[in-house]
């Protein structure tokens, strides 16, 4: 077998006499292909090594939210895009979650690798099970679980940039893991990994936008949960390592009432409350219910005691639990 200079050649030869022609013939093209990947990877030309030009993702066709990539192997993969361009041009997903545009669907897709088409450009439009209208109700604050990973993508954008010939994206995390780690008791918390991200004034404002600094933390805690394996709300760096590396994808829960399943940031009303799912959970604003009566008591300025369709804490209490159950 050889390589030639300006691509790559092959020869080779069943030996005469053999008995079994065909088995020779499978094993040299077995052998043959080898040199194909390997001459494909570098050529030698005057003494110097150089780059093959030849574009080796060429003839590969990739799904939407994916691009081709060349592994350590050599051979050619469709991947998960790691970057998307910042235009806007929002679209409403199958899944009832709005994105900023195509792309970021298509790869959000590919990383939670569940089918999502595009119902309709522009924003995803109300749910059809709407809140109570009268002025006193209101919507929970939560971190939705696109939100949640939307800062994950943030923080492992940064931790990409960092990476260097000398420095691989392993070392890195590492690295970050030990800095966030103020205390030095080799677990990271949700306050130190809250102050870590930080740090990175613009990447987190920028990822914050309109949303409230509660949502920012809320995120947070919804990021050490997934990643906390053992339930104990601190992450080890084997768990830090783990939800940090790039083909890493965050669960995606549902959550379910009645027979029904409901999509994550999907609302229903119960008790004159609006509760939210988010992420496998039930999150709910505590309102009360306002009746005729009561309207005619607060216009009479008469009060008389506590509203008689207000929902005591322990009963609430229960009604989560009872939800989430």
């Amino acid at each position: 077998m050889a390589c030639s200079a300006g691509g790559f050649s092959i020869k080779f030869a069943a030996s005469k006499g053999s008995k079994d022609t065909s088995s020779t013939m499978s094993t040299a093209w077995a052998a043959a292909l080898l040199v194909v990947f390997s001459c494909a990877a570098t050529i030698t030309v005057q003494g110097k090594a150089i780059e093959n030009h030849l574009d080796i993702c060429s003839g590969v066709v990739c799904r939407p939210g994916r691009t081709c990539q060349i592994l350590d192997n050599g051979l050619p993969s469709c991947q998960c895009v790691h970057h998307c361009p910042a235009s806007t041009k929002p679209v409403c997903g199958s899944n009832g979650v709005s994105y900023e545009n195509h792309c970021l669907l298509h790869r959000d897709a590919c990383l939670r690798q569940v089918h999502i088409s595009i119902k309709h450009k522009g924003l995803c439009k109300r749910s059809k099970v709407r809140p109570p209208h009268h002025k006193h109700s209101q919507k929970p604050v939560v971190c939705l679980q696109h939100e949640r990973d939307r800062l994950r993508r943030k923080f492992v954008e940064l931790l990409e940039d960092k990476v260097t010939s000398g420095r691989h994206y392993t070392s890195v995390v590492a690295s970050t893991f030990r800095n966030c780690d103020r205390d030095a008791d080799d677990v990271l918390d949700t306050h130190e990994l809250l102050s870590c991200i930080r740090r990175n004034h613009t990447a987190f404002h920028t990822w914050l936008g309109h949303r409230g600094e509660s949502v920012g933390t809320l995120c947070i805690d919804a990021m050490v949960e997934v990643a906390d394996r053992n339930s104990d709300w601190v992450l080890t760096m084997k768990e830090f390592q783990a939800f940090m590396a790039a083909n890493y994808r965050p669960p995606v829960k549902e959550c379910h009432l009645d027979g029904k399943r409901y999509k994550d940031g999907e609302e229903i009303v119960i008790l004159c409350s609006i509760c939210v799912c988010t992420g496998g959970d039930w999150t709910c604003a505590g309102n009360i219910c306002e009746t005729k009566a009561h309207k005619k008591e607060k216009k009479g300025h008469h009060h008389h005691g506590e509203n008689e369709n207000s929902i005591p804490h322990q009963k609430w209490e229960q009604l989560l639990k009872d939800l989430n159950s």
